[in-house]
């Protein structure tokens, strides 16, 4: 199941990029980047996916930690999940 980034005529990114904090938990990996983060935003992710990438399964957020952290003003990632 894909995160619909676009709800009806409302694109959720363009929404989510206006908040001053931001709670991530929609079930897909890496939905929310650079473009959907207000600057100096509160982002919390608390969602939690294993992906198999190269043979190996890793845990990630559905913030994509590597792009947020420039724009993010604080950042908690769930424990135990890596940026890639």
């Amino acid at each position: 199941m894909d995160f619909p980034r676009q709800l009806g005529q409302v694109n959720t990114l363009t929404v989510t990029a206006t908040a001053d904090g931001l709670v991530v938990a929609v079930g897909e990996p890496h939905v929310v980047g650079r473009e959907g983060i207000k600057p100096d935003a509160v982002v919390l992710d608390v969602g939690f996916n294993p992906v198999r990438i190269n043979s190996k399964t890793k845990s990630l957020g559905e913030v994509d930690l590597g792009n947020a952290k420039d724009i993010a003003g604080a950042l908690s990632p769930v424990t135990g999940v890596s940026a890639r």
